[in-house]
């Protein structure tokens, strides 16, 4: 994948780690080079595909990314759309976006993971016997 080097994949992977550190919750990267209609109608069918709804408190996230379309989606399972703000989800991918647009796309990514962890811990704390349920690999498809 030329679109991000190991090296910055190994950073938003650390990111990754990081944010679900402190949280039960989970968090998912996919990244594409285009993405034929919807980015959210896409997204939600990676989510569905991937089986990303099975944590156990239905607290994974799943940030997609296709890059060459400049299309950027963030879905949260409903078990932590039940409790964030309507608008903490635009807030994450403006700030992303932000970042982007500069052309920092491992900082913006990093980042987001990064506020996305910072509020899934306060719902979704990290419990003693939690286990890693998804993944922190990132998912690609070209």
């Amino acid at each position: 994948m030329n679109f991000l080097s190991k090296e910055q994949q190994a950073q938003i992977g650390e990111a990754i780690s990081a944010a679900e550190l402190n949280t039960s919750g989970e968090v998912v990267l996919y990244l594409c080079k285009k993405c034929k209609g919807d980015i959210y109608e896409h997204a939600q069918e990676v989510f569905n595909k991937k089986e990303l709804y099975q944590t156990e408190q239905r607290n994974g996230v799943l940030i997609a990314l296709c890059y060459q379309d400049h299309k950027l989606a963030v879905l949260g399972d409903e078990g932590i759309n039940k409790v964030v703000e309507d608008c903490f989800w635009d807030d994450v991918i403006s700030h992303m976006i932000t970042q982007f647009k500069d052309g920092a796309y491992t900082d913006g990514l990093s980042e987001g993971i990064q506020m996305i962890g910072e509020k899934l811990k306060v719902h979704f704390p990290y419990q003693s016997d939690d286990v890693n349920e998804l993944s922190n690999e990132i998912i690609h498809e070209d």
